[in-house]
């Protein structure tokens, strides 16, 4: 579901944690926060 959301949205990404659900947030916090650094760093078009 994450990937269809993801191509429906302009420049949408989405990236899969494996091993992890709903309220990754909670239960990979470091591996959310680095994912949405490296999103953060990629120039708007």
């Amino acid at each position: 579901m994450a990937r269809q959301m993801a191509a429906l949205c302009p420049q949408g990404v989405a990236r899969i944690i494996e091993g992890h659900r709903h309220m990754v947030n909670l239960t990979a916090p470091e591996a959310v926060n680095a994912l949405m650094r490296e999103w953060l760093a990629v120039p708007a078009a």
